[in-house]
């Protein structure tokens, strides 16, 4: 049965993605288009499988709103990512669909041209509500719940710029006017919601009203032919009504009293569009989509969809409600003018040239650059946002951009003040290089490395990294020349370093190696710059991340990123501390971390700031929690992934003179400091020998050295084991694998976990990696999978032999191999007889399988003794009620209470237990079937179960041809679908997400929209 069961199973997911196959070919051959006429767009959620999918109606301009509205609904894309579409806005005149994921904060693009979908924007949002299209300007405007402000990006969103912030407590909303050039915003404040509007550069803020009443503003829509201005509201008191209200726009000046379109106290409205002499809004609580007439103000149609989906955002795609006058279509800004992002001006041909955030505009009015400062200054990187950004330390106000080229995932910056150059690491690129401030003279270092943290010794000219592929600390020149491995042991997982220069130290944080149960054990080592004296001055039980050092307090600070804390060690003394960040409204996520003027600078990756405290409240106290009044924001709120930060300041900057300044060293020289003296020492690039006789670098005989080590026999092959027994762990034990190498030096060997074996394991897969480098960085890698096997018996116990008035104990440790049962008989003392879970995963016998007085005399074997089995496991007084079975002929013997010692395990599967009332005993007993198994009763059972399921895929795999068969024709109704004509009215169901609707005693098909593919998984 189990197997018929599996097959039918197996059948119906093989029908259902054969069903899908089909569909989706179907729905590829449909390459019907028709983008000039007008579509009605909107999101929508799918709950219950976290779909969120944005569709297109197509309705007729030309017939009366009062009429039934013909509409033929088609996927335009869906997603699969756990997010969650809020606003979308199209763009009629370029053929674009923006939309944004509140939760996943990017905003998106689809062409409907080339049916190609993008992600455009993520960074320097977080919370994306609201979308508006100036389509004269080709700009894309959009609110900001999280960063409180309003910001526009040109049509590729190559450039984009924060316009200004708003003071809202909830989600704002934004709509453009491109024809008369204005931007209209909501607010909600604590007392009341207002209503605002600037020029589309964002200056000369007017505020046109303020709602007392009102609790929120869902949305705004703007109808631009008979110029009014529509929003939807939702009442503090009166039950919670919602209403859509307008006012006019009759001049630039003058705005019109407001007017009341549709209320009712049993909706909550999100969505927002005008389209001609309707308004659709979506309604959240209802699951309703509403078209409302404007002149009767009276809802015309509705359209409602089931449990699972939830309306948001709506436009509507139409020139009509996208005017292009003559003069806008000739306007200057169609011809890019501007460097970054061309605004329309009122006026003729007006317009201004704005710059993205980082930048400011020239003399010339039109090219943009970044105003770099060069003292006095803290350096950013932003990861997600790919940026550097240099922020002046006096006037935190407006941070400018370095730009560089190719910048991916930068994890560390550092600044040479004597050339002026910035250095980086990128994750993404593998490299590490170097610009000045303005993005020139742009050079790659280091290649092919994977590099989370670099330092820079200026004094002595020398720069330092770590390879975490290789595991390996390396030492240069500035410009990457003469690279040099350091003799450092145990790197693992090094994410920052900085530099004592006054006093000759290097110090670095390591999350260290990763231990089965997931916990890391990170530690903060420092060496002398040559890398001897190597010496682990912090052990953590967290995860040091940023570093940062107090050169003339000699004190070191870092984050720790698990307990939101930042730690400080005072290196004089040894006296050491924590201070635990405040949570606010987003948890804490330290990350980089930069000392200056008393004062420890912290990005801060949970409220996406730049955050100071002050040094004096951090070591108040050896553990102390901070408050919010201590942590404070520093600079703009308009990061999105903050890591690494640097500070320079010339007169805090320590700049003394090294002992390699006066030196000769041909390749490179490393200061070397002691208790008494400071010295140098001169190494050679890797694969080269000093040779101090003549102040020479000279070539080993083995610089070509291109072969990896060789484990040989040594790595062991993939491993099966078996748990031990009552056991869920197994014990491992192989030996370590031992590498050699064709240069017979020592080879480094790396583990990923922290272990040695023999090691103990739970069940499931383990794949163990141990890497192996030589000396001129070849490596090698062994792995293997070990497979851990829990031996378990079938958990149904069901013996044909097993008498029906043996009562059956607990299992002493489960369903797991060595599992043994305690099986009790009336008028037998003690233990008759038990059953063991053995490596055939079967329960077999021990000692005579029988309450029958005869039949166990007649039994040679010695019958196990309470006694004897208390070594196996523990026994308990326990008062037992012995019952016959119901399914064999009652026996003579009646009914007898006795006292038994049984193991108080978890009770077999099919075992009747019956709880009596309080001071009462326990009644068990087993069930024999009265057939053997796998017949009868049984096996009746599952046939009937079997032919069920049958009945049900045949069921199905008929109603699916049905449904193609129609799909094809282009005929008939949606299954799913409830049509009320009377009512006017379509009840959208799940099923009717991808087919067409038809309305009207004569249903005929309109031209369906299609992209290349109706499920555009992104």
């Amino acid at each position: 049965m189990v197997a018929s069961f599996r097959w039918y199973i197996a059948s119906a997911v093989l029908l259902f993605f054969i069903g899908a196959i089909f569909e989706s070919a179907e729905a590829n051959n449909d390459t019907s288009e028709d983008f000039d006429r007008d579509l009605i767009f909107w999101a929508m959620k799918r709950r219950i499988f976290f779909l969120h999918k944005t569709y297109a109606y197509f309705t007729d301009p030309n017939q009366n709103s009062n009429d039934s509205t013909e509409l033929n609904k088609k996927l335009l894309f869906q997603s699969l990512w756990n997010g969650e579409i809020w606003a979308i806005a199209a763009d009629y005149h370029a053929k674009r669909l923006y939309y944004s994921d509140h939760a996943g904060n990017f905003i998106g693009v689809y062409d409907l041209k080339t049916k190609e979908h993008k992600k455009v924007f993520q960074g320097m949002a977080w919370g994306i509500d609201s979308l508006s299209v100036d389509w004269v300007s080709g700009n894309v405007y959009w609110t900001d719940s999280n960063f409180k402000w309003i910001m526009v990006a040109n049509r590729n969103f190559s450039h984009y710029r924060n316009l200004f912030s708003i003071d809202s407590e909830i989600p704002a909303k934004v709509a453009v006017d491109p024809p008369d050039r204005y931007i209209y915003w909501t607010e909600k404040r604590e007392d009341d919601c207002r209503i605002w509007r600037s020029s589309l550069e964002g200056y000369s803020h007017q505020l046109l009203h303020t709602f007392p009443e009102v609790q929120t503003i869902s949305d705004v829509a703007i109808d631009f032919v008979n110029h009014r201005f529509y929003w939807t509201e939702r009442l503090k008191e009166r039950g919670g009504i919602s209403r859509i209200r307008y006012f006019g726009l009759k001049t630039r000046r003058d705005i019109e009293t407001i007017h009341e379109v549709y209320s009712t106290n049993s909706s909550y409205f999100f969505g927002l569009a005008s389209y001609k002499n309707n308004l659709y809004v979506t309604d959240d609580l209802r699951k309703s989509m509403f078209l409302i007439d404007k002149n009767t103000n009276e809802i015309v149609q509705s359209y409602d969809f089931d449990y699972s989906q939830i309306p948001r955002g709506v436009t509507v795609f139409s020139k009509y409600e996208q005017p292009f006058s003559e003069e806008d279509k000739t306007h200057e800004c169609t011809k890019s003018p501007c460097q970054h992002i061309c605004v329309a001006r009122y006026g003729i041909n007006q317009y201004s040239c704005e710059c993205r955030t980082g930048f400011r505009i020239q003399s010339d009015g039109r090219s943009c650059r970044a105003s770099m400062i060069f003292d006095n200054f803290v350096l950013m990187l932003d990861g997600k946002h790919s940026k550097i950004y240099q922020m002046n330390m006096g006037s935190p106000i407006a941070p400018q951009e370095v730009e560089v080229q190719n910048l991916r995932m930068p994890t560390s910056v550092a600044y040479d003040p004597n050339t002026k150059l910035v250095y980086w690491a990128d994750e993404r690129t593998r490299t590490v290089s170097r610009a000045d401030l303005f993005g020139r003279y742009q050079t790659v270092l280091v290649n092919e490395s994977q590099v989370y943290s670099v330092a820079l010794d200026v004094e002595s000219q020398n720069m330092y990294w770590v390879d975490s592929e290789r595991d390996a600390m390396y030492v240069s020149k500035l410009d990457g020349s003469y690279p040099h491995m350091l003799h450092v042991q145990d790197l693992h997982r090094v994410w920052a370093m900085t530099i004592d220069t006054k006093r000759g130290f290097l110090y670095w944080s390591d999350w260290g190696q990763l231990s089965f149960s997931g916990l890391q054990s990170g530690v903060i080592s420092s060496s002398r710059l040559d890398g001897s004296d190597k010496k682990v001055i912090v052990q953590s039980k967290s995860t040091p991340h940023g570093l940062s050092l107090d050169i003339e307090g000699n004190v070191l600070y870092w984050t720790e990123i698990k307990e939101n804390a930042i730690g400080w060690l005072n290196l004089n003394d040894q006296t050491n501390g924590k201070y635990k960040m405040p949570s606010t409204k987003k948890r804490p996520f330290p990350t980089g971390i930069a000392y200056y003027q008393n004062y420890l600078y912290v990005s801060d990756m949970g409220s996406k700031n730049l955050v100071r405290v002050s040094v004096h409240d951090v070591m108040r106290s050896k553990n102390n929690t901070g408050t919010t009044d201590e942590v404070r924001q520093f600079g703009p709120q308009m990061f999105y992934q903050l890591s690494a930060l640097y500070v320079y300041d010339s007169s805090t900057f320590h700049n003394g003179k090294s002992p390699c300044a006066e030196s000769n060293c041909p390749h490179l020289c490393l200061p070397v400091h002691t208790s008494s003296d400071v010295t140098y020492k001169c190494v050679c690039q890797n694969h080269y020998e000093y040779i101090s006789a003549n102040n020479s670098c000279v070539q080993m005989a083995s610089t070509n050295d291109n072969e990896a080590p060789d484990f040989g026999d040594t790595c062991p092959d993939d491993i099966k084991i078996q748990t031990d027994e009552c056991s869920d762990e197994a014990e491992l034990n192989f030996t370590v694998p031992n590498p050699t190498d064709n240069s017979g030096q020592p080879v480094t060997l790396r583990s990923f976990y922290n272990m040695e074996p023999p090691v103990k394991l739970k069940e499931g897969f383990y794949t163990f990696s141990y890497n192996a480098m030589d000396g001129s960085g070849n490596r090698a890698t062994c792995t293997f999978r070990v497979n851990v096997v829990v031996r378990n018996c079938y958990s149904i116990l069901l013996k044909s032999s097993t008498p029906s008035e043996a009562v059956l104990g607990k299992p002493s440790c489960g369903n797991k191999v060595g599992s043994l049962i305690n099986v009790t008989c009336p008028e037998i003392s003690g233990i008759a007889f038990q059953y063991e879970c053995q490596e055939d995963s079967r329960w077999a016998v021990i000692g005579p399988e029988s309450c029958d007085e005869e039949v166990r005399a007649a039994y040679t074997t010695p019958i196990p003794t309470t006694s004897a089995l208390s070594t196996t496991f523990s026994t308990v007084k326990a008062t037992t009620v012995l019952k016959k079975a119901t399914t064999r002929k009652p026996s003579s013997r009646s009914s007898t209470t006795m006292t038994a010692s049984i193991s108080p395990v978890p009770r077999i599967d099919d075992l009747k237990t019956t709880a009596m009332n309080k001071g009462e005993s326990t009644t068990k007993s087993i069930k024999e079937p009265s057939h053997a198994p796998g017949t009868g009763a049984k096996s009746k059972t599952g046939l009937i179960v079997g032919l069920v399921i049958a009945l049900i895929v045949l069921c199905a795999v008929v109603a699916a041809i049905v449904v193609v068969i129609k799909r094809r024709k282009g005929k008939g109704f949606i299954p799913g679908t409830n049509w009320d004509r009377n009512a006017d009215r379509v009840q959208l169901t799940g099923a009717s997400t991808e087919s067409g609707i038809y309305l009207g005693d004569t249903p005929q098909e309109l031209p369906v929209f299609s992209p290349a593919s109706d499920k555009l998984i992104l």
